[in-house]
């Protein structure tokens, strides 16, 4: 018998979209469509995501710009059903997720103080000195170098708390709940937020991914996601060794738009949070705060 013809090639235009970024039934990716969906979907939140819930309606909207499909009721037909839904949900955590993550990468290049064993040419620790290290970045992963990913979450365990405390001698829990150390220093004898000299290139180069201008809702949004970020899970086995450490990931149920908004009110409020940072500053003033002496 004859062979059989080939196979026909997708049509061109929509058709051929559709089959390039289609996912399986049960699928989460729109294959390499997924980029410029993600791109379109964090601009989304950017923009208008952070301080509330976004409708299926935007979402979708933001997955047709990035498909290059046309705004028609059959795209959003399309779109609203399975497996497509699930592949636009999965991009909406994600971008949340990206933001939690960069915020913790864009804080790696911060200095802080580690004990280092100092020992003998027996290799016995004598004694311990204090030397600045910084935040190794976040690029090793535990299978593919477990010694330098070890390395770097031991020095991590030591220096990430007393980044996330108040500058002594203050505590976050007596009036001071967002105070902490990454960004706060004392400063002629008084606490004030944002003053920390490796904030701004941190904040800086936060930025620098997104290419966007910093907002009241972003920088509440950057103050809220660290700790989280910097708080290690713990796993252990039934005997209760420990058998793995984790960085912190993002969780919607710690990561609330209440605690965002509670973040916000603190920025806005010069007596709770005295400043003399000039994006903060530029902030405040252009949501109508207008005495911020300090």
């Amino acid at each position: 018998p004859a062979p059989p013809p080939p196979a026909r090639p997708p049509a061109g235009g929509r058709a051929a979209r559709i089959a390039a970024w289609s996912p399986e039934q049960g699928g989460q990716s729109f294959g390499r469509w997924r980029a410029p969906v993600k791109k379109q979907t964090l601009k989304l939140i950017l923009n208008n995501g952070l301080d509330r819930v976004l409708s299926l309606d935007e979402l979708i909207t933001a997955a047709i710009v990035g498909l290059k499909l046309p705004n028609t009721r059959e795209s959003r037909t399309l779109l609203s059903s399975p497996p497509w839904l699930g592949a636009i949900g999965t991009i909406k955590r994600g971008t949340y997720s990206f933001l939690h993550t960069l915020a913790l990468r864009s804080l790696c290049n911060f200095p802080f103080a580690v004990d280092h064993e100092v020992t003998d040419a027996n290799g016995e620790v004598i004694d311990y000195e204090s030397r600045d290290t910084i935040t190794e970045p976040l690029l090793t992963k535990s299978s593919t170098n477990p010694i330098i990913y070890a390395r770097m979450v031991g020095n991590h365990k030591v220096g990430f708390p007393k980044l996330l405390a108040a500058p002594q001698p203050y505590h976050l829990r007596n009036g001071f709940p967002f105070a902490h150390s990454f960004h706060a220093t004392i400063v002629e004898g008084r606490l004030l937020n944002f003053s920390h000299p490796d904030f701004e290139p941190t904040i800086a180069d936060f930025l620098s991914y997104l290419d966007v201008l910093l907002t009241l809702n972003l920088l509440a949004t950057f103050v809220m996601v660290l700790p989280q970020a910097m708080t290690f899970k713990v796993t252990k086995d039934a005997t209760g060794a420990v058998v793995k450490e984790e960085y912190g990931k993002w969780d919607s149920s710690c990561c609330t738009f209440e605690k965002l908004e509670e973040i916000k009110a603190w920025l806005l409020n010069p007596d709770s949070c005295p400043t003399r940072w000039q994006r903060l500053l530029d902030i405040r003033r252009a949501h109508g705060v207008v005495n911020q002496a300090v």
